[in-house]
């Protein structure tokens, strides 16, 4: 038994895998930077050459290229792009380290702008070095800019800077279009730069406060978080989460914003961007003006480019160079446009050098940069490609890369500094980690395997890496090279648990993704082997170390040592098997699905090709992703058939089933439900409408559970499909026992849903659905159904979808909590309407169902023209006659969806109570206000006299202890609010009310009036009780006339003296 603090000298300490295994380059200290560096691939692309003519090249050639001397312009520009993690800082970091070691260090002046600065802190960067009278001018108004900045303040001027900088870009767009009639980016300018498009909406104080500044729920509105670019930098190896432009989402503008103050021709303008396509454009707009916009909140033109000519202008004095290295372009919003003209600036002017030569290597993420603004002058764009190369090129730069990181973790970052420090040159220095360990630990170690520059693996194999790396190094569905997917998904989600393998407990049960658990087969022969507490861990093991194999016989090549350093034994696996010899695995797609070409899985030699197209598809089905619909409905076909065969429905209905008509159990194919899966109407498992399910959704998440499905699933489909019927084929008798428990576990359900479903009543639905849908749009406060005189309008209330504000419960005196059912109610009501503008077609709406049944159509279009209005006003008269909820439904079940129409309706039916219930809480609430305040209260003098009273407590200091701030708040909350319209509106809820009328004050949104009233009472009352208690106390104290009880006090004490003195006189 090896040693396992041998094992723990090879796995890095938690201190140094946070130090050195970090997701940005930025965060980590130089040493670990380049103790790690990998070569990199560079797709060096011409600009304005063919697109598709890359040349590959690597860093050494590109710090070639940057350091390329006798330049005919005084200049090198090298832009580097990419997707995000890629890399990008860290070239910009070697590029650093290499400037700052090679010949002619001394005479380059380097200023290097770090990933997730501000641009507060980019000004300080360029601030610290400006020594020197030259620069005073420069240094005042760098100073002043980076005291100016400020969020609050800066996103309400953001937004004017950008309205300012739009309708510019309308005029210049104007001209443009003059010049070429044709120029389609000039006419969509000049669409969406007028004053009343994107100018207005910039200015528009609501959608200032609701939506670009601050949004209604109290949070950052898109300008502000563009706004914390200026201001708020990241700390190295955080996630930069800062927002750095415009995104279509951002001009979806919250049905709750308040309209009402919204001229017609704002809402106009509003209206124009429900459309995604024009949210693209005006995306694209936004983001073209907003380096300008920042420009000018920042008032820094020209000073960014005056200040850079000057220093290069000192610079050449000084026979120096000047150095700009970016490590991410989108931090300079804002002074982006005033440096670009600074890096493209030629040197040399009528034939004489003017400026010191500038090298400038920038780095931003593909699709960021404008390519025609400097990527014409640089000639040259250097493309870090995702996917450099085949597959197996890809996994053996990750396994690299794996092994750097583990090796330089193994050191930690102190360690390295101090070989880095005393290194001569940049290459080559980095030492290997070697411990002294026992001989076992050496032969486990080795059973690991090692990278090619000779960095053990453990406590990865070749095959740990590889499988993490398919899971966590996809991009758009395809395997990349991608540095930060490496380290956070292959290298982190191993070396974290370093404490779980000194205790015995790596790999845990769960370790890895559940969206591609290993093969059906594979975990029922496992978990026949091994203890059931160890179940888990074993899988995840071979998910991994082992390389995912479709079969026990594939493990063979993985050593035994491997298996114990986790504590696990291949001999509990291995017995009774014969083992393959290695094969290359096929390759699988990035999310483990089957391919058209190859499968994921490698199928026996034997195995009929239905069996095997199933258990890949059932595979695939188990690790999350949806089952076809036509795989789908051919397994509810054998389900069907096997449940005709199990039950005998003669005897369990008591009359053939065939006599009668549409309960043929095939009918109801659709009912069986299958998880993942379309073809069952979204039905779920436990719906009435449901005749048996396959399993419960959250059954598939469990890979055990999901493994034993497969193998009842696979024991129905080798019976009736790939062995026609019959249970002579080798291996029938393990698939009898899993067929027959599975289909006697679902035959019970299927028996109860059959006999319940004989006959089809004839009745009319429309005045159940009217019913619902008319009383629901009055409740839930749709003008429209409050016109009881106007069918055009109650017919439009109908088909109203859900309002974006629908009034709250109306509560009962004196509490919070909605004991009227008024809440529920409307909830329910809810439940019938549509949520958006298009009808779902497996679960239509009310609306959706009055629409089959009175719209008229084109063919079977969704498009309803007309709608017949006959056949509703009888059941409209009939509602608002009475506002109850009377329809007489059958009993008997119908169409599929009849069953929910009736269940639901019978719910609102028996909530339809709270309507008088919630008529009396208000009423109540009447009178209480008349009680408390009169009937004819003027809310304005009794909101100045109580303040009046409260402040006079509380400047008197008989207040102390009560929240006399916080009762005032609630008094300013009482004025605002709409009190009079709702205790007018109560006035009317007499006994004799109108149940419509009732119906259509419930519907109002008086709940905020009622609650800040029945606080405001509750609180004053204490309030006051308490100070009159205080006021009482200082009675007691003082007495009813202090001044004459202290005259009365000093007599006495007087007469006292002076007997006392005679006494002494008598002496």
């Amino acid at each position: 038994m090896m040693p396992k603090r041998d094992l723990l000298r090879y796995w890095p300490r938690q201190e140094d895998v946070v130090a050195c295994v970090k997701t940005d380059a930025e965060a980590s200290s130089e040493a670990v930077a380049l103790a790690v560096h990998q070569p990199m691939r560079f797709n060096r692309r011409l600009i304005g050459g063919d697109a598709s003519s890359l040349v590959p090249c690597d860093e050494h050639e590109l710090l070639r290229v940057f350091i390329q001397k006798n330049l005919p312009d005084g200049r090198v520009i090298v832009p580097i792009v990419g997707s995000s993690g890629i890399g990008k800082s860290h070239v910009v970091r070697w590029l650093d380290t290499q400037l700052r070691h090679m010949e002619g260090r001394d005479l380059r002046v380097v200023i290097r702008i770090p990933k997730g600065t501000s641009l507060k802190g980019v000004l300080g960067i360029l601030l610290k070095d400006l020594q020197g009278p030259q620069y005073d001018q420069y240094r005042q108004e760098l100073l002043r800019a980076q005291a100016e900045l400020d969020v609050k303040e800066s996103a309400g001027l953001l937004c004017e800077m950008l309205a300012q900088t739009i309708e510019g870009f309308g005029e210049e767009a104007k001209e443009k279009l003059i010049e070429n009639p044709s120029d389609r980016d000039a006419d969509e300018r000049i669409a969406f730069c007028r004053t009343d498009m994107l100018p207005t909406l910039l200015r528009n104080q609501v959608f200032r406060e609701q939506h670009f500044v601050r949004n209604l729920d109290g949070s950052d509105g898109v300008i502000t978080r563009l706004v914390e670019q200026l201001t708020e930098g990241r700390v190295a190896g955080l996630e930069d989460d800062r927002q750095h432009q415009f995104r279509p989402e951002d001009l979806v503008f919250s049905d709750r914003i308040d309209r009402d103050g919204l001229s017609r021709a704002e809402i106009r303008v509003l209206s124009q961007f429900d459309r995604e396509d024009r949210r693209v454009i005006a995306t694209r707009i936004l983001n073209s003006a907003l380096d300008e916009a920042k420009q000018r909140l920042l008032r820094l033109d020209p000073t960014v480019s005056d200040l850079f000519n000057a220093v290069r202008e000192q610079l050449l004095r000084e026979q120096k160079e000047l150095v700009l290295l970016i490590e991410d372009f989108a931090v300079l919003s804002g002074i982006q446009k005033q440096l670009l003209q600074v890096v493209i600036k030629e040197a040399f002017r009528d034939g004489r050098q003017v400026l010191c030569t500038m090298r400038t290597a920038l780095a931003y993420t593909t699709g960021y940069m404008d390519t025609a603004t400097v990527l014409t002058r640089a000639n040259v764009e250097y493309r870090i490609p995702d996917e450099p190369g085949s597959e197996e090129e890809i996994l053996a730069r990750i396994e690299r890369l794996v092994g750097a990181y583990l090796n330089a973790a193994r050191f930690g970052q102190s360690a390295l500094e101090k070989v880095w420090d005393s290194a001569d040159r940049p290459e080559n220095w980095v030492p290997r980690f070697e411990a002294s360990v026992e001989h076992e630990a050496r032969a486990t170690l080795d059973e690991f395997h090692s990278s090619v520059d000779n960095y053990d693996f453990f406590p990865f194999d070749v095959q740990a890496i590889r499988e993490l790396s398919r899971e966590g190094c996809i991009q758009h569905g395809r395997l990349v090279y991608n540095p930060r997917f490496v380290i956070q998904n292959v290298i982190n989600k191993v070396l974290v648990q370093r404490d779980l393998f000194e205790r015995d407990q790596f790999p845990p049960a769960g370790f890895g993704a559940q969206g591609r658990p290993l093969p059906a087969r594979v975990v029922e022969e496992v978990k026949r082997r091994v203890p059931i507490g160890e179940l888990d861990r074993y899988l995840g093991f071979l998910a991994y170390w082992c390389g995912f194999p479709s079969a026990l016989s594939e493990i063979g090549p993985i050593g035994s040592r491997v298996f114990q350093a986790f504590g696990l034994d291949k001999d509990r696996l291995s017995r009774g098997v014969q083992f393959l010899p290695p094969v290359t695995p096929p390759t699988r797609s990035a999310t483990g699905t089957p391919t058209s070409q190859q499968e994921n899985e490698r199928p026996r030699s034997n195995q009929d090709p239905i069996e095997a197209k199933w258990e890949n598809l059932l595979n695939a089905w188990r690790g999350g992703h949806d089952l076809p619909q036509v795989e789908a409905n051919q397994l509810r076909k054998w389900v069907a058939d096997s449940l005709k065969l199990f039950v005998d429905w003669d005897w369990d209905l008591y009359r053939p089933l065939k006599d009668v008509k549409g309960t043929d159990i095939d009918s109801w194919r659709e009912h069986i439900h299958v998880p993942k899966a379309a073809g069952h109407s979204g039905r779920a498992a436990d719906d009435p409408l449901t005749m048996v399910a396959i399993c419960e959704d959250s059954a598939l998440l469990d890979t055990t559970a999901s493994a034993s499905i497969q193998s009842a699933l696979m024991a129905v489909i080798r019976f009736h499909a790939v062995h026609n019927g019959s249970w002579d084929y080798a291996g029938a008798e393990a698939d009898m026992p899993r067929y027959s428990a599975f289909i006697e576990g679902i035959a019970g359900r299927a028996r109860t849903f059959v006999r319940s479903r004989y006959f089809k009543s004839d009745w009319d639905p429309i005045p159940a659905l009217v019913q619902g849908l008319l009383t629901g749009a009055r409740a839930l406060g749709v003008e429209q159904a409050t016109k009881d005189k106007n069918h055009a309008s109650l017919i439009q209330a109908l088909f109203e979808t859900i309002p974006s504000s629908t009034p709250p419960a109306v509560q009962v005196q004196g509490t919070n909590a909605d004991t009227t059912g008024w809440s529920e109610f409307t909830d329910a009501l809810k439940r019938c309407r549509r949520v958006g503008t298009k009808e779902l077609r497996d679960q239509p709406s009310w609306q959706g169902h009055l629409l089959d049944l009175v719209g008229a159509r084109q063919g079977q279009a969704d498009t309803v023209h007309a709608i017949n209005v006959l056949r509703l006003k009888p059941a409209i008269d009939q509602t608002i006659s009475s506002w109850e909820f009377n329809a007489s439904l059958p009993t008997q079940p119908g169409v599929v969806s009849y069953s929910a129409f009736r269940a639901v309706y019978q719910e609102i039916k028996r909530l339809s109570t709270a309507v008088p219930k919630a008529q009396q809480g208000l009423r109540d609430w009447h009178e209480e206000i008349k009680a408390w305040i009169g009937n004819d209260f003027e809310k304005d003098s009794l909101y100045r006299e109580l303040k009046e009273t409260i402040e006079g407590a509380r400047d008197s200091g008989i207040a102390v202890g009560l929240d006399s701030k916080g009762l005032l708040q609630l008094l300013d909350d009482f004025r605002n609010a709409k009190v009079m319209p709702a205790y007018q509106d109560a006035a009317k809820l007499d006994s004799a009310a109108p149940r419509g009328l009732v119906i259509t004050i419930l519907g109002r949104d008086h709940q905020s009036a009622v609650r800040i009233c029945q606080q405001l009472h509750t609180r004053l009352d204490a309030f006051l009780g308490a100070i009159e208690g205080e006021l009482a106390n200082e009675a007691l104290m003082y007495g009813e006339d202090p001044i004459k009880e202290a005259v009365n006090s000093l007599t006495a004490e007087a007469k006292a003296l002076d007997q006392m003195l005679e006494r002494v006189g008598a002496l």
